[in-house]
């Protein structure tokens, strides 16, 4: 959590509530409220960042850690609960804004021993969500490996990027949203054709 405080401090357009609650994720409510999931699996992250975007919340970013001792068993089953948390948080965006094809993506962040990977789920110009692992690092938890803090800057600084790049394109996918609603909200109307008899 102090990583992500440091790196995601004063961004140039503003601020982001970073979440520790360990609570169910919005976008995991809504799935399993909609009817569309089977399994009831109440994803509840880590830590979670959220952007209010014209009262809206927004969950754009999903950490999940675990402790410095993990076994593969862990780090693999988180790894799968952060995938379906991606997955579950751009089905939720996409749903409620839109934003923009190939430029947007849900953020994924999984601490699994000493090392950390940042992953990023994109929709593609068709629609289909793309799984992308982006960086990882060893977290240096001593002063005798200095070696290591040049890759975790390098992921911090990424993930610093990528946020502020999201944090606009939220924006103007809401602005746009706001001012266009989708056309066709509403079922057409049945319209029936005069029966003829041809004889």
């Amino acid at each position: 959590m102090p990583l992500l405080r440091a790196s995601l401090g004063d961004l140039p357009n503003g601020y982001i509530c970073l979440s520790t609650a360990e609570r169910q994720s919005l976008a995991s409510k809504v799935r399993r409220n909609d009817g569309t999931g089977k399994v009831k699996m109440w994803k509840k992250p880590d830590i979670m960042a959220l952007e209010n975007c014209d009262g809206k919340l927004v969950e754009f970013l999903y950490v999940e850690s675990s402790r410095i001792v993990c076994t593969a068993t862990k780090k693999t089953d988180d790894g799968i609960k952060l995938w379906r948390e991606l997955l579950d948080g751009s089905s939720y965006i996409s749903s409620v804004c839109r934003p923009i094809c190939n430029q947007f993506g849900v953020v994924g962040i999984q601490v699994a021993g000493e090392k950390i990977y940042l992953n990023v789920l994109i929709n593609d110009a068709s629609g289909i969500p793309r799984y992308f692992h982006l960086e990882h690092a060893e977290i240096p938890l001593t002063s005798e490996v200095r070696w290591r803090t040049r890759a975790l800057i390098r992921l911090l600084l990424t993930l610093r990027n990528i946020i502020i790049v999201n944090k606009n394109l939220l924006k103007q996918a809401m602005e746009q949203a706001v001012s266009h609603p989708p056309r066709n909200t509403s079922p057409s109307p049945t319209v029936t054709t005069p029966e003829h008899d041809y004889q």
